[in-house]
């Protein structure tokens, strides 16, 4: 439409007689380029325009008032309603651009006018109009078309807000970027991409395609150079490939590397390749355990990622869409279901923005020219950086239940036969709400039979309450009559309460009933009895919150180790036995803490692990506290695989073992000083037994005064050899001698008397002899038996006692012999005391470090 000042107040002509209507019919008969013209641009309107009296204008209304969701029969006063709903800068814009058009006949009128919509929104209209003029150039009558371009405006917008926001991802995204010359091979790095493998760009000068190749797993480089090519060779739009690159510390990462050709030669071959370079570890490791769970689904269940690439699919997804053996795993859906890709692909992309897609029942057209039925969502899953890595996608075959809502009367018998051979509760009701199917399993579940009552009676009669089993459903809540009423009713849950039956807790999936002319029928709803799933979700709560329990408050230290050494989670006990606090071990990895000579073992035995040569190990080891002084441990490690057997991390169990392996090192010194004494003592008898009196000890100084090799006694002979012989017994000497001792030394912790031992050659030597009880707590485990040759004194006591009336000058060699035999009974009870001494401290040594 044309404005002028003077056309603000004209009156709009809209009848059929109207001249400028047949003018214009009779000009297009007569000039082809007015019709090219109209034919070209006419969409949305057309308007004629008396220039010598602007006040007349033809335009055919009823485009126009359409598009700004008006009837033009309903509008009082057409010529001035526009005027309201015209934004007037616009109007502005549209006379100044009118007024050069008249006056300049190159100069277009071709403008974009905004009006205010019926209901408010704003409609764009690009209005372009022709002056018709005489012979001498002068401007008579004007013609124009409307062409409502809302949908574009709209679209440029969305367009523009969607650029703005690539911008912001692209400048925020922490991504390193390269360039590789495909002409020259020279290969450009920025220092982020060098900082993603944990170098500095200085460090990696000078840099090559080799620099890069260098980085990748082999196995990741042939898959790269594959795509590559097919990129070369424009089968596909860009290079995308994920791929392993070694980091400086030595482990494994994942990148996703992204790149373009964006320059070709005459020849067309490329020249120049770009990209960038993001670091996605943590992603893959998330990914993962969505993976594992996606597969481990009871029901069916996909995953893929953003370019609808199969990630994971559960047993039951391969099962319903028969696809069994088929290896789908890294193709997209498409290439795996081609004839979905006209309806889905609309679908997944508007799921891909972020929306949660849902639908009750849908039909697949499959290519064998079969249907199947379906309910399905679709969902968005994310990364860590919270964008959208791909979907999900969770369906259940209806088509059981579709095929059986089209059976006809006749086969409603076998219908009903189905339903009630399914562990399902199945309801129906007709479009008055009134029960017209109840399956065998929702009578077993209710215990009543289907009867004809008022759906306000339902939920009463029917036991129907909500979650906490309690509160009885309201008539509006009751999911068969939501169903009715057309609202979504997907896994609603409810329970059941009946008097012959157990609670049950049931999930709900319900939809209307249509008739072939979509009218409503009824409704139906599916029950699933998930009461025993409930009470195994809740078990499997208090069994994870006990587990999470007993690993936090365990005594033993216990660990969840990463493949790559990482202390993942460690309980209160491994801190303090290695003295790091937990944020600052977390951050570490068992080999930043292990002694070196006992790293290599270790890892050998790890590997084993991880190559299913065993199934677990145990291993003493020592690790260094934050103080620096080593921790003796003893560690036992299994390793948890998922539903693939690959590796997932290590569970480790840690027992400090310090004290007992420095009680061993004081043990072996104390045992090492009592050797020594044992072996330096050549006048003394010292023997140990076991309980049953057979020779344990048997040192130098007995083999010297008694004749016998220990070879000869020891672990062979019992000490009773020593005290009794029955060829040179006297009336002194019992039978048995030996526990006629241990008798008198029962209650004393060493017991000493005078005692004839015999020697190998059946002499009898006299002996002071001690007897020590060995325990062990308060078990006696053995005895050790000290004694001395005191022949020699005995028998100058009894030379003394005979000759008492002597000389004095035989006195003083009396004298002088009792003090040398005095220091020698001195000396003799000085080592007595240290070699007692040294068994008391053997003693503590062992029940302050083994038996507390």
């Amino acid at each position: 439409m044309a404005y002028s000042e003077e056309t603000t107040s004209r009156d709009y002509t809209h009848f059929p007689e109207n001249y400028l209507r047949q003018e214009l019919f009779e000009i297009v008969k007569k000039d082809e380029k007015i019709f090219d013209f109209i034919q070209d641009n006419a969409l949305d309107g057309i308007w004629f325009w008396d220039l010598k009296d602007p006040k007349t204008e033809w335009m055919n209304d009823n485009r126009f008032w359409i598009n700004l969701g008006y009837d033009h029969n309903d509008i009082p006063n057409l010529k001035t309603a526009w005027k309201e709903l015209i934004n007037q800068e616009d109007l502005e814009k549209a006379l100044e651009n009118l007024d050069k058009h008249l006056n300049e006949p190159d100069y277009p009128y071709d403008q974009v006018i905004r009006y205010t919509n019926k209901s408010g929104s704003t409609v764009w209209i690009r209005s372009q109009g022709m002056a018709i003029r005489d012979h001498n150039g002068k401007p008579m009558r004007m013609i124009g078309i409307h062409t409502d371009i809302t949908n574009l405006k709209e679209t440029e917008e969305e367009l523009q807000k969607q650029v703005e926001k690539y911008e912001d991802v692209i400048e925020s995204t922490n991504s390193g970027s390269w360039e590789w010359n495909l002409r020259t091979g020279k290969v450009v790095f920025d220092e982020k991409w060098a900082n993603i493998v944990g170098y500095s760009l200085s460090e990696l000068q000078p840099i090559s395609l080799n620099t890069w190749v260098n980085f990748m797993h082999p196995s990741d480089h042939i898959k790269s150079t594959k795509l590559l090519q097919q990129h070369y060779e424009k089968l596909v739009p860009y290079y995308e490939c994920e791929t392993r690159l070694k980091h400086k510390n030595g482990e494994w990462i994942w990148a996703l590397i992204k790149g373009k050709i964006i320059s070709w030669d005459n020849e067309g071959n490329p020249e120049l390749l770009v990209g960038t370079q993001v670091d996605i570890t943590e992603n893959k490791k998330a990914l993962e355990k969505n993976r594992l769970f996606v597969s481990q689904a009871p029901s069916a269940m996909a995953m893929f990622d953003n370019n609808m690439r199969y990630l994971a699919a559960s047993s039951r997804w391969f099962e319903d869409y028969d696809i069994v053996g088929q290896n789908i795993i890294g193709k997209t859906q498409f290439e795996v279901f081609p004839e979905m890709k006209e309806k889905w692909e609309e679908i997944y992309n508007k799921c891909l923005k972020g929306n949660v897609l849902t639908k009750d029942e849908d039909c697949l057209k499959r290519k064998e020219g079969c249907l199947q039925w379906i309910s399905w969502e679709l969902r968005p899953w994310y990364n860590k950086e919270g964008k959208v890595g791909g979907l999900l996608k969770h369906t259940s075959d209806i088509s059981k239940l579709k095929q059986a809502e089209t059976l006809s009367e006749e086969r409603k018998v076998f219908l009903e036969v189905i339903l009630d051979s399914l562990d399902v509760g199945v309801v129906s009701c007709d479009d008055r709400g009134l029960l017209t199917l109840f399956n065998e399993t929702a009578k077993k579940w209710h215990g009543l039979q289907a009867r004809p009552i008022s759906p306000s009676e339902l939920s009463t009669y029917y036991g129907l309450c909500k979650p906490d089993g309690i509160t009885p459903l309201k008539e509006e809540e009751i999911p068969l009559l939501q169903a009715l009423k057309g609202r979504q009713v997907l896994n609603e849950e409810i329970v059941i309460t009946s008097k012959n039956e157990k609670k049950r807790q049931v999930v709900t999936n319900g939809s209307q009933l249509l008739g072939i002319n979509g009218e409503i029928k009824g409704a139906v709803v599916a029950m699933h009895d998930v009461t025993d799933r409930k009470i195994a979700e809740e078990k499997l709560k208090i069994s994870e919150q006990a587990f999470r329990g007993n690993f936090e408050s365990a005594a033993t230290g216990m660990a969840i180790i990463g493949l790559d050494g990482r202390w993942v989670e460690v309980n209160d006990a491994v801190c303090n036995m290695i003295g790091y606090p937990k944020e600052e071990l977390t951050q570490m990895t068992f080999q930043d803490i292990t002694h070196p000579e006992d790293l290599n073992k270790d890892l050998g035995l790890l590997n084993e692990l991880l190559n299913g040569k065993i199934s677990y190990y145990h291993l003493e080891k020592r690790y260094f506290h934050k103080n620096g002084r080593e921790v003796h441990a003893i560690l036992s490690v299994s390793l948890v695989r998922d539903k693939n057997k690959d590796p997932l991390y290590f569970i480790s169990q840690i027992a400090n073992i310090s004290q007992r392996v420095n009680a061993l090192k004081k043990l072996k010194e104390a045992q090492k000083k009592l050797e020594n004494i044992l072996e330096s003592e050549n006048d003394l008898v010292i023997t140990a037994t076991d309980v049953s009196g057979v020779i344990t000890i048997f040192n130098k100084g007995a083999e010297n005064l008694l004749g016998y090799s220990r070879d000869e006694l020891l672990l062979k002979e019992n000490i009773s050899k020593l005290f009794v012989n029955e060829t040179i017994a006297k009336d002194s000497l019992k039978t048995d001698v030996f526990s006629q001792l241990i008798k008198s030394a029962e209650n004393e912790k060493y017991f000493t008397t005078e005692w004839n031992l015999v020697t190998k050659n059946e002499k009898l030597v006299l002996m002071l002899l001690t007897l020590v009880p060995l325990k062990e707590e308060e078990d006696v485990i053995g005895y050790l038996c000290i004694a001395m040759n005191i022949s020699n004194i005995k028998a100058t006591e009894k030379k003394l006692t005979s000759n008492f009336g002597n000389t004095i000058n035989e006195n003083m060699e009396i004298t002088n012999f009792l003090n040398l035999i005095s220091g020698n009974l001195k000396s003799q009870a000085i080592k007595f005391e240290i070699l007692l001494e040294t068994i008391r401290d053997l003693s503590k040594v062992i029940d302050n470090n083994f038996y507390d």
